[in-house]
């Protein structure tokens, strides 16, 4: 479980090579194969084709780090579309 009931997913700032994909809040077994495939894209060619931004563990640290297109629309803006 996390603060924001959110999961954690994406690559350690820290340590090379390390990769996260927890706190599903007990969906986790539901949704562990698209996980699986999201986290196997990512590993394998340094990136994914689902936006995955909103899991980054960052989001706890330094929020500002995260990239979220709709957020970044809202922030720089002040309108959602």
């Amino acid at each position: 479980y996390t603060p924001d009931s959110l999961p954690i997913m994406g690559r350690s700032g820290k340590v090379d090579g390390l990769f996260y994909a927890f706190g599903f809040c007990g969906h986790g077994f539901q949704l562990g194969p698209g996980v699986g495939d999201v986290m196997a894209e990512l590993i394998s060619t340094g990136s994914t084709r689902t936006l995955i931004s909103p899991f980054d563990i960052r989001r706890f640290t330094d929020p500002t780090a995260i990239e979220i297109p709709l957020m970044s629309s809202l922030m720089s803006t002040g309108k959602l579309v």
